[in-house]
C-alpha cells in the first residue's frame, strides 16, 4: 500500500446513517401526496418526450417499472422507503402505463406514431403530476 487515501467507487462507498437520512428526506419531499407517487419516476418519460421532438424514435428504449427504476437508482433502504410511501394503486397504474409503452414500442417505432408517444406523455403527466402537460409549439390543437 502506498499510505495515500482510499479510491472508492460510489458504489463501494459507505453509507452512513446521516446520508440516508439526508436522501429519504430528499425523497420525502419528492412524494406527491395528491398522485401518491414520487415525482422523480417521471423521468422514465422525459427520453421518450425528447426523443419524440427530435423525431428520433429509433433511440427509444424500453422504459423501467416504478419500483424497478428506484431499485436499480437507490439503496435498497431507500427503495423501499419509496415504495412504503407509494399509493400501490398509482403504483399499478404507473406500471400499467410503461407496459402499454413497451408493449407497442416496437410499433410505435415502425409505424412513426407519433400520436400514441404524445397521448402516453400526456397520461404519464396526469398520472404523475395530476396536469396535462404544458403544449409544445409544434403540438397539434387537441
Amino acid at each position: 500500500m502506498d499510505g495515500g487515501p482510499s479510491k472508492q467507487t460510489p458504489s463501494e462507498e459507505v453509507v452512513t446513517a446521516d446520508a440516508l437520512w439526508r436522501k429519504i428526506e430528499v425523497i420525502d419531499m419528492q412524494m406527491d401526496l395528491e398522485t401518491g407517487l414520487n415525482g422523480d419516476c417521471f423521468n422514465v418519460w422525459v427520453p421518450i418526450y425528447y426523443v419524440e421532438s427530435l423525431g428520433r424514435l429509433d433511440m427509444l428504449r424500453p422504459a423501467p417499472h416504478y419500483e424497478e427504476r428506484f431499485r436499480l437508482k437507490n439503496e435498497s433502504l431507500i427503495a423501499d422507503h419509496i415504495m412504503k410511501m407509494s399509493d400501490p394503486g398509482a403504483v399499478v397504474a404507473f406500471d400499467l402505463l410503461v407496459d402499454e409503452y413497451n408493449a407497442n414500442l416496437e410499433r410505435v417505432v415502425r409505424e412513426e406514431d407519433y400520436e400514441t408517444l404524445r397521448d402516453l406523455y400526456r397520461r404519464a403527466s396526469l398520472l404523475v403530476r395530476g396536469q396535462e402537460p404544458p403544449q409544445r409549439a409544434h403540438d397539434p390543437e387537441v
